[in-house]
């Protein structure tokens, strides 16, 4: 007899949902957090937690620094406090090991209208409350502080994709809408340090809105689907100038 497997599945967009399985859907009505856009979210034992993100109200692209848990059991919510040197919203996030521990890459601007800066933190669960800490940045040469500005303020992490390699025991990011170099990571304490990866054959060119993964058991990164962004920028322009030529000739202007 094959067994059925039980999976847990939650689903955020305008409502939330849970699953008991694969075929199956139950919606709650209860409290709990904002449907959201670009949030970070992963699963420690039994709860399911969601943190940061672009809500939709007020308006849409509001900012959120919230931490939420959901218990799978009970699939209750519940607003966890934080503490320390909080991000901003737009974030990259991976679990590290089996601690409820999360490493996040954040883009905050210091003004409005400034370049977003791109920054490292540590979010730790303990006792119910989220902990955050920003790691400082180090140069490992000359030549390196080049490579440490263009990821400081070349980077997106919004758009990005952060990995870990329990094999390498460091972390990865890989394509933005700028480039697709492959950047790795590596954390000491409070500190962390950058490096280019040499890499061979023909790589991915910049995208935005891609797909990815990553084989702990293969060692591999997948980078999947996305588009250019010049391609994008071309295209919304054109669906830009359609609507007003079609609402030119609807209004009878020629």
């Amino acid at each position: 007899m094959i067994k059925r497997i039980l999976l847990q599945l939650v689903v955020l967009s305008v409502s939330f949902y849970a699953s008991a399985d694969l075929q199956l859907f139950s919606r709650w009505e209860e409290s709990g957090p904002q449907a959201r856009e670009h949030a970070v979210s992963w699963v420690h034992e039994d709860t399911y937690y969601m943190v940061n993100g672009y809500v939709f109200e007020p308006f849409q692209g509001s900012h959120s620094t919230e931490l939420w848990a959901m218990n799978l059991e009970s699939q209750s919510w519940e607003l966890l406090p934080t503490l320390g040197d909080i991000p901003g919203p737009s974030i990259r996030g991976v679990k590290v090991g089996n601690q409820n521990e999360m490493l996040v890459l954040a883009d905050e601007k210091t003004m409005f209208g400034t370049r977003p800066i791109t920054n490292l933190y540590r979010l730790t669960l303990s006792k119910g409350v989220g902990h955050w800490t920003r790691l400082s940045l180090a140069a490992t040469s000359a030549e390196n502080v080049e490579v440490i500005q263009n990821f400081v303020l070349a980077r997106d992490s919004q758009l990005s994709s952060l990995v870990y390699s329990e094999k390498n025991d460091r972390f990865y990011t890989v394509c933005d809408a700028g480039d697709c170099q492959v950047y790795e990571i590596r954390v000491s304490g409070s500190e962390f340090f950058i490096e280019k990866v040499k890499t061979a054959g023909a790589g991915p060119e910049a995208r935005i809105a891609f797909a990815y993964g990553f084989s702990q058991q293969e060692n591999k990164l997948v980078i999947a689907s996305g588009q250019s962004p010049l391609k994008q920028l071309l295209f919304s322009g054109m669906m830009f100038g359609f609507l007003i030529l079609t609402k030119k000739r609807r209004s009878g202007v020629s």
